[in-house]
């Protein structure tokens, strides 16, 4: 008689692959991540841009924050997880680490603040502006800590009017951590154990700060804290994922926490367990897409930060056109359709004829003379 073996219901309980095995490799899938999380923020805001600001996407009500919110801390994580080995590698050069990450983040910015204003302006979607207002929203969205996102006149008959660019918001609290990686590195914060613990909980409290001044912040420094609070939790995710990646197996086992947190949120009706429990099942997610067992292909090009931060004005303008020139309300996935293929084409272009080359500035004099 033979005997019947049943599958699985789930993975076994292995715990062979671990993130510092993965965590140096060039075959992993973070380029294809990072694009699916940026498509997914345009997607979520085809909600707000046709339907409303008041609108709740699809899911919000399931995943507290809405996949676009969600997909916002995919790159967090990322870039604790990321960042971190740049930091220390450029502990003994922090200029070259201040170059390296001004170089990836300005360059394309500077040029959407530059560009995208005129061509509004050009074609009637902003008006009673002049070239002082338009030069002052370019200054204000470079230096992204007096970012502005209501410009009467922009949009004006849109469902969302006012706003030109409300996707660069994150760009400054990726700058502020940049800083903190730097400064943590600098101070052999990330290179010490005891150390090391200091600085993930001075981010843990950093986080704690946001949900306590919460109530209170409607401007200034209070609403900066508040308003970084659940991005600054998956960068810290990220940064423990490099600091103890030796410990952290590459299984749906890493999940498990966050479901604990998602469950007692429930159970107790807390939001701040309920947030942070929901952000960890994400980054739980990210890390086991981004780095799977089997081999991948990296992608030729990385337009997912185009993409990022050409969206939203390519969005709107796309509701402005079919509203003014053919009379036509756009649904929430005709424009998301509509937008795909001309935003990769942009995104393409700023990583070809920008991104791509300002990197190249980043490496080392050497190897720029040895490619040439």
């Amino acid at each position: 008689m033979t005997s019947l073996t049943l599958p699985a219901p789930w993975p076994p309980l292995r715990f062979d692959r671990r993130l510092a095995q993965q965590i140096g490799r060039r075959d992993n899938a973070i380029d294809q991540v990072r694009l699916l999380a940026a498509l997914a923020v345009v997607l979520g805001h085809s909600w707000h841009l046709t339907l409303g600001r008041s609108v709740r996407p699809p899911l919000q009500d399931y995943t507290v924050f809405g996949f676009h919110s969600l997909a916002v801390h995919v790159f967090f994580f990322l870039s604790g997880l990321l960042v971190t080995e740049s930091a220390l590698r450029h502990a003994g050069d922090p200029l070259q680490y201040v170059r390296k990450r001004a170089l990836r983040i300005f360059p394309a910015l500077i040029v959407n603040a530059a560009l995208v204003p005129v061509v509004l302006a050009a074609i009637g979607a902003w008006t009673g502006v002049g070239p002082g207002e338009l030069a002052r929203y370019a200054l204000r969205l470079v230096t992204l800590f007096s970012i502005e996102f209501e410009h009467p006149g922009a949009f004006a008959h849109a469902p969302f009017a006012g706003a030109i660019n409300g996707s660069v918001w994150s760009l400054r609290y990726e700058v502020l951590v940049y800083a903190l990686l730097l400064g943590a590195s600098m101070c052999g914060a990330l290179q010490r154990p005891w150390r090391r613990a200091g600085f993930l909980v001075l981010l843990l409290a950093g986080v704690l700060a946001g949900y306590a001044v919460a109530p209170y912040a409607h401007g200034g420094v209070l609403y900066v804290v508040a308003e970084g609070r659940h991005v600054l939790f998956s960068f810290l995710l990220g940064v423990a994922g490099h600091q103890f990646a030796g410990r952290i197996p590459l299984h749906p086992v890493v999940a498990l926490p966050g479901a604990v947190l998602v469950g007692a949120g429930a159970a107790l009706g807390q939001s701040m367990l309920m947030e942070t429990g929901v952000i960890w099942l994400t980054c739980a997610a990210t890390l086991l897409l981004a780095f799977p067992a089997g081999p991948c292909r990296k992608l030729p090009h990385d337009v997912s930060y185009g993409v990022y931060i050409y969206s939203w004005p390519l969005q709107q303008l796309t509701v402005f056109v079919a509203a003014t020139q053919f009379g036509i309300a756009l649904s929430p996935v005709a424009l998301f359709l509509i937008c795909l293929g001309p935003l990769v084409l942009v995104a393409l272009a700023s990583w070809v004829w920008i991104e791509k080359p300002a990197l190249a500035l980043a490496a080392p004099r050497s190897s720029r003379i040895a490619r040439s």
